[in-house]
Formats: structure tokens, sequence, C-alpha cells
């Protein structure tokens, strides 16, 4: 019996979508949803950090949506979302199986996860950059700023910090699809910055030549090996691309 045949009904659904709160079951395959870290970008209207959404991917749900684009000529389909502060169910575009899962949470490395590793000594100097690239979810990588970009980023033991990174060339990164790139691809800021557990830190803009930043919170993972800091972003959205955005610098001085 195939997994149409199979297929509840409406009623069944609609019962289903609203008992979802308490079972986190997809109403139309019956597998358990999966926790999915929203997106962090300056657009991003959803206001919780996490979703819950299906990623079976023989869902009739998911392959009724392949099957309607197809025959219109079109690719991708719909995966169902439940978000919790609303309590409801809603569709989310995907244009492949594999999208959106690098953003999948796993909870017991969240309980497992350990207290920061990186200690504010060894933050506090400044690092000159040597590797600015995005890495998609698809694995596929790009570098917005060049090959040898250029920039210096200062954290001071007050606290304060400040950032500055230009493309290779030394011309400002221009874009037609907003602000989100330019804010990975060229910034000038400075501000505070504060460790958190799980070698996370957070960059606090109180000054920026775009003042529309101020205010604005970046939390990046950290890491440090030698003289190298890396800073790895949450998911960013940009149309409907993901990617992480990977910066290395090197101490300076």
């Amino acid at each position: 019996m195939s997994e149409h045949d199979q297929m509840p009904s409406k009623e069944e659904i609609e019962q289903r979508k609203k008992e979802i709160k308490n079972t986190m079951i997809c109403p139309h395959c019956g597998e358990q949803l999966k926790k999915w870290a929203v997106p962090q970008t300056m657009f991003t209207s959803w206001t919780n950090d996490f979703m819950y959404i299906c990623f079976n991917d023989e869902c009739s749900y998911l392959l009724r949506g392949f099957e309607a684009a197809a025959r219109v000529g079109n690719a991708g389909s719909y995966r169902l979302m439940y978000d919790p502060e609303l309590d409801c169910c809603q569709p989310i575009p995907v244009p492949s199986k594999q999208a959106l899962k690098e953003s999948i949470v796993n909870e017991l490395d969240e309980i497992q996860e350990t207290k920061t590793g990186v200690e504010r000594e060894s933050v506090v100097g400044t690092w000159k950059l040597v590797s600015s690239k995005f890495v998609g979810v698809d694995a596929q990588t790009s570098y917005p700023l060049g090959q040898e970009p250029q920039g210096m980023l200062s954290y001071l033991e007050d606290g304060r910090m400040s950032i500055q990174n230009i493309p290779a060339d030394g011309t400002l990164f221009q874009s037609t699809d907003g602000d989100t790139i330019a804010l990975e691809t060229y910034g000038a800021y400075s501000g505070r910055y504060e460790l958190l557990s799980g070698d996370k830190i957070i960059h606090t803009i109180e000054n920026s030549i775009h003042i529309e930043w101020n205010d604005l919170k970046q939390e990046r993972s950290i890491k440090i090996e030698g003289e190298r800091l890396t800073l790895v972003s949450p998911l960013l959205l940009e149309g409907i691309k993901l990617h992480r955005a990977h910066m290395t610098w090197k101490k300076s001085g």
C-alpha cells in the first residue's frame, strides 16, 4: 500500500493539527517534528528562536508539493512547520529535500553543551582578517570579500570592541538584495561584546556608519586555536538561500 493510500482524512489531519502542541507529531505522516533554529537576519519577521518542522522526506505533504510544482514547470515544495509562539501550522518553502536541514537542532547536544571554552584573556587584543567566506547549506562556498580581504578586529579588556573589514580590492561591496550581505561583507562599527556559554560571543553595535545597525546584537560562535580566532554566524537568509558567514582572524602585534 502506498503512502498516498495511507493518508489520513482531512478531518483527522485537522484534529491532529489541534493536538500538535502536545504531540509534536506531523499530522500528515505521523513523524516526530524536529526542532529548527530560525535564521537570524535583520529582516526575519519571526520573533521566536525555534520552530518545529517535519523533515520526513517521504511525508505526503512534501511529496504533493513537489508534484504540484512539477506540473507547472517549477521546482521545490513545502514542509509543514509548527510555530509554538502562534500555536499554528504553516508551510515553509524548500527548494530541495536537503534545504533547511543544517539548522536542525540536536537537543541532546544542547543538554550536553559545555560552558565557555574561550576565556576573555585570550580574546582581548587586535586581530587581522585573513579569511571571510559564506558556506551554504548545500556546502557551496563563496568569498564576498575576495581571497585576500582587509580588516581589523579589536577586543578591549573593558568589554568594548570595534571592527572594520572591506573587500580585497578596497572597494565597498554593493548589493541589490538589501543590507543582509552588506552587514556581513562590509563591517564598520564599534560597541560592546559579551562571552556566553557554549563558545558564543555577542557584539552589541553602538556606533556604525549605517545608523540602522545601531543597537543590533550580532551573535557568533567563537573558537580560538593558537594565534587564530574564528567567528561563525548563525544561518543567514538571503532570498531563499541559507548560509553561514565564517571569518578567521590572526593575532596582530
